[in-house]
């Protein structure tokens, strides 16, 4: 399975801080506009939604121009014109950050949950993350790999 960054996954991982944005406008508006709720729902999205954008951008710079292949027996990540090939006996483990909310198909609570990635931990000690920008299902895509221990790790802001 190839995966890397495209507009689909953008847009995926996106529509929960679009909708949200539209519900924040639609409440100022109900409220005439009002100086008073500007200040609410200004500080609301400043707190749930902006995070979104800082890991929006974190994680589109982390995998520009990166393709990964995941095969059942190694990893082939393509980045730079440079290939690395990670074999699943060079593989120490693999830690998916994932918010609790997005749990079996969950819907994020707040914008910034919708955000996650897999950190490939290697036996020589170098760290290789693939985003949820590259695959909307990474945490299922790496189970492919053979004999490689894959443990969770749940968090609400998961931070490159």
């Amino acid at each position: 399975m190839v995966i890397q960054q495209t507009f689909y996954n953008h847009l995926k991982v996106l529509w929960i801080t679009i909708f949200t944005t539209v519900l924040y406008f639609l409440g100022w508006w109900y409220h005439k506009f009002d100086f008073d709720f500007f200040v609410i729902f200004g500080i609301g999205y400043t707190l749930t939604v902006v995070p979104s954008f800082f890991l929006h951008v974190s994680y589109y710079i982390r995998n520009k121009g990166m393709t990964a292949e995941i095969l059942s027996d190694c990893i082939i990540i393509k980045k730079d014109e440079q290939e690395t090939i990670i074999k699943s006996s060079d593989i120490k483990e693999i830690k998916v950050y994932k918010s609790a909310s997005m749990d079996k198909g969950g819907i994020p609570i707040t914008p910034m949950e919708a955000y996650f990635f897999a950190r490939i931990f290697t036996n020589d000690n170098k760290k290789y993350e693939l985003t949820c920008l590259m695959d909307t299902n990474i945490d299922k895509s790496i189970r492919i790999l053979q004999g490689v221990k894959i443990y969770r790790e749940k968090g609400l802001f998961n931070i490159v």
